[in-house]
């Protein structure tokens, strides 16, 4: 129990930012004006708080300094970020109750000069189209798998940052065209978004595959022991393996059911 009170990495600047945008979500969507005008319902709300509980718990909680020792805590992390913080935020319909929430001079100098910016336009319009947005996701997911390279991001904070927040933006990019962020509507039919998820699922099962049945420990920063847990770097590995599988699965299939059924009840209307 003391491994989950103690073991906190208090970042300031980035749980600022994350308290506030929680904060204008939270005005925008609570706030009665103009009246009669429901922005996100509650089921909405509780899922972006609980994707933000999930997201600083992995970024800033236990599950940051177990990953650091064992490398199946590792994938629990990149996995809770990428695979159920990010669905959940954009589940919670968030950018136009964010904006909604700032005060008028805040969103005029930020969102307002942005969105007014024809390279920022031009930008997230390219990286929102899905075969780029699904080549940006796959491409975090394989880079930061690659030994050195991976080493390097449990060793060094500014690498893990940055690892940190390739898969933050890339799964952003790639769950926003699957996820319906009301009031923005994906422009993928659901068909297509069905073969969109089973792309991804795919892509990943042999690095998952890999990493279960290998032989050797891939890993040398997982070499020593952690401990944490009395394992070998070679079980390690392969329980992550496991959870890379399964892990990826169980989300990829509830999505895949989900725009299932919206695909039904849109032949209904």
């Amino acid at each position: 129990m003391s491994l989950f009170l103690t073991n906190w990495s208090i970042e300031i600047i980035p749980i600022f930012f994350v308290l506030l945008l929680l904060g204008f979500y939270l005005s925008g969507a609570l706030s009665s004006k103009p009246k009669n005008i429901k922005i996100v319902s509650w089921w909405r709300i509780t899922s972006y708080i609980v994707g933000n509980v999930i997201l600083v718990f992995a970024l800033f909680g236990p599950l940051d300094y177990l990953s650091e020792k064992l490398f199946f805590f590792h994938m629990i992390q990149h996995l809770a970020i990428t695979h159920l913080a990010v669905p959940l935020l954009l589940l919670g319909a968030p950018t136009f109750t964010i904006i909604r929430g700032m005060p008028y001079g805040i969103r005029y100098y930020t969102i307002g000069k942005l969105a007014n910016n024809y390279i920022v336009r031009s930008s997230l319009n390219f990286v929102s189209k899905p075969p780029i947005a699904w080549t940006l996701f796959v491409t975090s997911f394989w880079l930061w798998h690659i030994p050195g390279l991976y080493s390097r991001a449990v060793l060094e904070p500014s690498i893990h940052i940055l690892e940190h927040s390739m898969f933050l933006l890339s799964a952003m990019l790639f769950w926003g065209v699957l996820i319906d962020p009301t009031p923005f509507r994906s422009a993928m039919p659901y068909l297509t978004r069905m073969f969109f998820v089973v792309l991804a699922l795919t892509q990943g099962l042999p690095l998952a595959a890999f990493l279960t049945f290998a032989r050797d420990p891939l890993y040398s920063v997982y070499m020593s022991n952690s401990g944490i847990i009395d394992i070998s770097p070679l079980v390690d590995q392969q329980i992550g393996g496991l959870i890379m599988w399964i892990g990826t699965m169980v989300p990829y299939f509830i999505t895949l059911g989900g725009v299932f059924w919206m695909a039904v009840n849109e032949d209904k209307r």
